[in-house]
Parts: C-alpha cells; structure tokens; sequence
C-alpha cells in the first residue's frame, strides 16, 4: 500500500477532474452544511481532520455520479477510486470551487450551495476557544436521511471564526465568503471590503486572509493507496472493515456495499426502484431494499447473511422484490388508505406484505385483503416494528408466512404478546398528538368515510395537486382562541399545549380552508360547514353534531366525545375486518 500526503488543492483538482471517482458500493453525499463549516475550522487551525482511502486500478468498475457537477470527462488509463472520505473531499471541493451540492429530496434532485463566511475578527485560537467551535469528528459517513440541510440559525456571534452565510453576517465588514476568497483571491476581497493600511485591523485581516487562503496549498491529508493488484472484492473488504470500525455507516450501507461488489450494475436498479418509489410518494432508500431482498430471499432480514446468497438467485430474488414492493405500495396507498410513506411508523410495515404478495402470487383474495389489513393497522398501532428488538419482531412474522398456510393467528399473537391487547381505549389516545399511529388511524377512518374538505368540497387527500388543495391537518379549536382561554383556565403552559394539540382537536383540511377558520369561534365556523356542505362533512370526521359541545366553555368535553367516536371507529374497522371471511 503506497502512502503520501497531498494538499487540499491538488485533492479537490483530482476530484473535481475525475480522477478520483466514487465506486459503486459508496452511499450519497450526506453531511449536512454545519458539519463543512466545522471541517473549515479545523483546517484553519491546522487540526488533524482525517485521512484519504484511494484505490488505484486500471480495471474501472461500476462507479456512481458525485454530488459536485464536473463536465470533465477522465481520459486517464489509471482511476483511483475513493473509498474513504467522500463527505470530507466533496464538501471542500463545493466550497473551493463554488459548485452547489446536488441531493435527493424526495423525489427531486435539488441543488444546494455551501455558503460559509469567515471571521476575519475572531477572538485569538486559544486552547479555551475550543469550546466555541466544535470540530468535526474523524467519521465521514455520519447522517442518514435525503433531507434539505438544517435551518441556519441566524447567528451573529463575532467569537465565531466560521459560520454558515446568513442576513445578519453577509453585509458586516469583518465577515467574509470563504468561496470568493478561494476563486478570485484575497485581491478581490480587498476591494469588496474596502480595507487599506489605514485601518487599524489591516495587518490583522490580511494574515488572517492569507492564512486561510494559503490552507489548500500547505495544510496536507494524509493518503493511503491501494494498488492494483487488489480485486474489486478485496476492495469491498477493506471498504466495509475501514467503514464498520466506528460505526461510520449504517449496516445497510455496508450490505449495499457487499451486494454491488459482487452484482455489478445493481446500484442503478436498485436506485431506479427507489425514485420509482419516491414518485408515488413512498420515500424509501436502498438499504429498504436491500432488507426487503434479503427477506424474499431467506426469509430473515439480518444484513449479516447478505454473503450466502447466491449471486443468480440474488439476481431472480430480486425481480419478485421489486414486483412485491409495486405490488405492497399499491395495496397500501389503495386499500390501506395510507398514501405515502411520511404517515408509516416503520417502513418494515411494507416487508410482510412484500413477502405475502409474493407468496399468494400477487393476488389477495377478500379474506386475505381482510387478514392483511387487519395485521397492518394493528402493527402500526402498537409498534410492532417501531419499538426494540425490530429484527426479531420482522423475523418472527417472516417465519410465520413461510412455513404456515395462515400466518395471521401467529402474526397477530406476535403483537397481542408485546401489546397486551389489540382493543383501542380512549386512554390510548388522550394526550397523544399528531405524532401518534393512532393519528394516523384518525386519517384511515376519515378516507374509508369519504370525508371532503370542508371548503373546497374534494375528497380529502395527501395527494391532491397543487398547493392551495394539499391536504394538512389543523386544530379543530383555532389555536388563536382556544390558548389564551385554557391559559387563564389553568397557568399551565405544558398542559395547555397537551390540550391544544390532542388528536381529538385535529382535522384534515387544506390550507385553503385553513386560512378561513384561523379567526373564528369554533361554533361560528361549524354552523357555516353543516349549512353549506351537510352533517355528513362533520360526522365523516367524527366530529359532534351537538353544537352545545362546539363552545370554548366545553372544549374537554367536546375532546372527550370526539375520542370515544374515534375509538370507537377503530375497533369497528377492527371488528369488520375481522368478521369477513369471503
């Protein structure tokens, strides 16, 4: 193994240039942006910041895009492969170059720049100033969702030497782009900034300036270098020992990796079904994929045995995957009434009825839709894969379909042993908020009753098109009245916001709808609703008819009401599904 020590620059050259490419079995870029701005302080200090992984191999194996854009193409015969420091390398590249970072948000690919301004009047580096600025941590891999980046906090602390750009920093004379400083030079930012000899800090913010600049030709990463008579599994090896030690990755990642190096081509069908997916809103990421192919495989779901799969079966196993997974989303969306993946307390929900789709051949007969849906409302419920033990819990129920012609007494006693009963009571969802299953339910209730919106009139949905018309839920009671009488009720700022935000106070209706009932008595709204759209927008909901119960004087009674109709809802749909057996 060679090693060598290269500068920030010549590594993001490399980089941007494509001579160092992303092999196929390395997961998305992930950092977050506050986790650059940390990086950045580190290098400004001279602070170890990790090293590089390289591989070096004539033999180009599948690779995947970076998420810094380049339109150079590599002609090079020889390709180093980067296996670790990914975050680390892309992140400075975005940053010297100015290229913004491309990541998946749902179904999108956005792009985001990485804009970090520097102090050039921060506090001297003492060893106390340490407390101000956290370095990052030597571990590249560290995140785990497709998200848009955190807020930035509208900071404006001069004690900070970096800081993410923001309005109350942009436009103050001490602070600086730090990617404007690296592509046009520290001439550029004395003329923006003004600075001459006859201000007192100038030979403070010139050092300063020059000793950040000068960082990507003086500050040096150390280099290890795989040479090329290492196999790309040999690779896969190393990749998935160097990653596993600290946790850097998640085991799905390591198993994605394991599954590529041995299925060339297979990170692009795999992230392929994964758009597919996230198109009808079911955001699920490969390493979903990879437990739902493990589990049509071997009817387990532990990563650890991903090896003992043969490459051919592995090959098979995964067209009726992906069918199941079509197969599973459809019924979710369509019988379920559950319309994406945001409302699922766990995504392992869709992993039984993957494999009972594949095992009844993508048919379920009424009496099996019935079973189904009664096992997954209760599942999602009371946690069954929500809570600890999630792959013992998965693995129990896989069982139960494979070796048994009906699984679902089995299945069902799974829950009934952890939950202690599978009958709904109204302690289970008083105090409980939108964060709830039981939530969730509320909404399941609402779409098989057909509620509609009580302004536009559309049936409600979490699919409906266009801004005004997409569906959210909101307080029954307008917070704007309900907080300020239970405040002078009770002084209790906690226990308001419990009552405010209980289930019971919840209803969906678009925004449309929202803005008109955000100023008005519950009653005054209410009366407007039944005269102009029926009883049936209200009771379809579960709300009261008794407009005795629609006053503020009434409120926890009127939760207490609703909650009993909720409840009641439940273990009806429960019973009903139970009850049908043809």
């Amino acid at each position: 193994m060679e090693t060598a020590n290269w500068t920030i620059s010549k590594l993001v050259q490399k980089y941007n240039d494509k001579e160092i490419q992303l092999p196929e079995m390395q997961r998305k870029y992930v950092w977050k942006r506050d986790k650059v701005r940390a990086l950045l302080d580190s290098i400004y200090k001279g602070y170890p910041s990790g090293s590089i992984l390289l591989w070096e191999t004539d033999y180009l194996p599948e690779t995947r895009e970076s998420a810094v854009s380049s339109d150079i193409e590599n002609k090079l015969e020889t390709t180093l492969l980067l296996l670790d420091g990914q975050q680390r390398l892309t992140s400075l590249t975005a940053v010297l170059k100015g290229i913004p970072i491309k990541i998946r948000v749902g179904s999108k690919i956005k792009e985001m720049p990485i804009e970090v301004y520097f102090n050039m009047n921060h506090p001297e580096i003492t060893e106390d100033y340490e407390t101000l600025e956290q370095s990052p941590d030597n571990n590249d891999e560290d995140e785990d969702e497709d998200t848009e980046d955190e807020e930035n906090e509208e900071l404006d602390d001069d004690r900070l030497v970096f800081q993410l750009k923001n309005k109350k920093i942009e436009n103050k004379p001490n602070w600086v782009s730090v990617t404007k400083l690296f592509k046009e030079g520290i001439g550029t930012i004395i003329v923006e900034k003004n600075l001459d000899k006859t201000n007192p800090n100038y030979k403070k913010f010139m050092d300063r300036l020059s000793d950040l600049y000068n960082k990507k030709e003086n500050y040096f990463y150390p280099i290890e270098i795989l040479g090329k008579d290492k196999s790309y599994p040999e690779v896969t090896d190393v990749f998935v020992r160097v990653n596993s030690s600290g946790a850097k990755l998640r085991a799905a990642d390591l198993a994605l990796a394991q599954v590529t190096s041995r299925w060339r081509g297979s990170m692009k069908l795999f992230t392929d079904v994964v758009a597919e997916c996230q198109s009808a809103k079911f955001d699920l990421d490969e390493g979903t994929l990879i437990k739902c192919l493990v589990s049509v495989s071997t009817w387990q779901n532990r990563f650890k045995i991903i090896n003992r799969i043969p490459i051919d079966k592995m090959k098979s196993d995964w067209e009726r995957t992906k069918k199941g997974l079509h197969f599973a989303i459809n019924f979710l969306k369509e019988n379920a009434k559950i319309e994406t993946s945001s409302v699922l307390p766990s995504p392992f929900l869709l992993i039984p009825i993957v494999c009972l789709a594949i095992k009844s051949d993508y048919e379920f007969s009424t009496l099996l839709e019935n079973q189904v849906l009664r096992w997954f409302y209760a599942a999602a419920m009371w946690g069954r894969y929500s809570r600890g033990a999630t792959e013992t819990a998965l693995d129990e129920d896989l069982s139960a379909i494979k070796n048994e012609n009906n699984p679902f007494d089995r299945m069902m006693t799974n829950i009934l042993s952890a939950a202690g009963r599978l009958e709904v009571t109204e302690s289970d969802i008083e105090g409980k908020n939108t964060k709830s299953p039981f939530f969730v339910m509320s909404y399941v209730l609402a779409k098989r009753n057909n509620a509609k919106d009580w302004g536009s009139g559309v049936t409600i949905s979490l699919q409906n098109i266009g801004k005004e018309f997409k569906n959210e839920y909101d307080h029954i009671f307008p917070k704007s009245k309900l907080e300020p009488y239970l405040l002078q009720r009770y002084n209790d700022t906690m226990k308001v916001k419990k009552l405010i935000n209980d289930i019971a106070n919840m209803a969906f209706l678009s925004k449309q709808q929202n803005q008109y009932k955000t100023n008005k008595l519950t009653e005054e709204y209410f009366e407007t609703i039944v005269k102009e759209r029926g009883e049936d927008a209200l009771t379809a909901q579960y709300i009261t008819l008794d407009n005795s119960l629609w006053t503020l004087s009434r409120y926890e009674e009127f939760l207490q009401d609703r909650r009993k109709r909720i409840v009641k809802g439940i273990n009806d749909l429960m019973k009903s599904l139970e009850n049908k057996k043809s």
